[in-house]
């Protein structure tokens, strides 16, 4: 779950604000009446996360733990602006060397990978 700012309204998805970080986010069923500057949380599903060369995705985070189960790779990074963020990797589709506990990485945060938390 992420702290975050909706920003504004565009086409459909929310854009918000965490910290100098901007997230798409998918809308709610009852996010109608909310407002630009308006506090948010959002949800973000790991396994829709992508990783990247730092500088070259959403946001740079550091790997805190990495461990393989089965047919998939949990990553758990902590990002610049200290938000913990859990990265589900299906190791049969990821086509590089899998980081591990002290690797620098970007983050890319596609458009469908938030969605907003209604209270």
């Amino acid at each position: 779950m992420i702290d975050a700012t909706l920003t504004k309204r565009q086409d459909g998805k929310l854009i918000c604000a965490v910290g100098a970080m901007e997230i798409i986010a998918k809308s709610g069923r009852d996010s109608g009446e909310l407002v630009p500057g308006q506090n948010i949380k959002l949800a973000v599903r790991p396994e829709k996360l992508q990783i990247s060369n730092p500088g070259q995705g959403n946001i740079d985070a550091i790997v805190t733990d990495s461990m393989y189960i089965g047919t998939d790779r949990f990553v758990t990074a902590k990002c610049t602006n200290d938000i913990i963020l859990e990265v589900r990797l299906q190791n049969s589709n990821f086509q590089r060397t899998p980081p591990t506990a002290g690797d620098h990485i970007g983050l890319i945060i596609p458009a469908d990978a938030a969605v907003l938390l209604n209270d």
